[in-house]
């Protein structure tokens, strides 16, 4: 069984676009290689397109409304993709993470996820009454092999100040943790940066987001109870983007940022 048989259109509209697409294709009479010739597409693309491993762009929407004379109805769906809460959005979510080239992170709550140490992670999740806290905490530390691999993304973090004087777990976890987010620091591929609380008010107080490039793509990730959502949108990504540069304008320097991270670790 192929990827694309197990796409179904009733769990989310991105897969119904899928469906839609390989369904379109079929009834013309054009095998995969046919219809990237006639969109100038890649073959590979439009495999992954129909396998639901790719996102809908509104130029493929466009696209295959006028290859198939749709009048409309890829856009229509692209369009209510935008606003639909995505079931699948953890996975969607680490499938972008592992891919990307670089990951921009802006975390006014808590350390990022990518940063944790199991003792964090558990004393920050535990709260939540999940039925596999073993397995949550273990898939989320399982994530951080991709700042170990030879091609490693760049990771960019913003953290407030806030963030290092909660301490989550108690003195010792969270000594461990601090001490582990300055080893981190030492990674040619990460930056580390602090907002102090003496920045006052800032575009960040909005909440909490993460910026990924994957080769020539950008989405952007942000986190709500019970949920998450996917952005793929290119201007709402592009406005982040320029939130997250405002943001990052009322950090202190990475050398300062790490000073105060020692400093508060030789205080606890």
């Amino acid at each position: 069984m192929s990827q694309a048989d197990d796409i179904d259109p009733d769990r989310s509209l991105q897969e119904w676009m899928a469906y839609a697409l390989r369904k379109r294709r079929a009834a013309a009479g054009m095998s995969q290689r046919d219809l990237a010739k006639r969109a100038t597409l890649s073959e590979s693309g439009v495999k992954h397109l129909e396998a639901g491993r790719r996102p809908f762009r509104r130029a493929h929407a466009e696209l295959f409304d006028t290859l198939f004379d749709t009048d409309g109805f890829f856009v229509r769906l692209w369009t209510h993709s935008q606003r639909e809460h995505d079931r699948e959005w953890f996975r969607r979510y680490t499938g972008y993470e592992r891919r990307a080239d670089e990951i921009r992170i802006f975390q006014p709550l808590v350390i990022p996820g990518l940063f944790q140490t199991p003792a964090y992670a558990r004393a920050l999740l535990e709260p939540g009454r999940l039925p596999d806290l073993d397995g949550t905490v273990s898939a989320r530390i399982a994530r951080q092999e991709i700042l170990d691999r030879a091609d490693a993304p760049e990771v960019w973090a913003l953290i407030t100040e806030a963030v290092l004087r909660t301490p989550i777990g108690g003195t010792e976890v969270f000594r461990e943790q601090l001490g582990q987010l300055l080893k981190i620091a030492k990674r040619p591929n990460v930056t580390i940066q602090v907002i102090p609380m003496s920045a006052g008010a800032h575009i960040g107080f909005d909440g909490g987001f993460v910026l990924l490039s994957i080769e020539d793509e950008r989405v952007a990730f942000v986190e709500a109870q019970l949920s998450g959502r996917l952005i793929r949108d290119e201007g709402e990504v592009r406005e982040l983007a320029v939130r997250y540069d405002r943001i990052r304008a009322k950090a202190l320097s990475e050398d300062d940022s790490l000073s105060l991270i020692a400093s508060i670790v030789e205080a606890l």
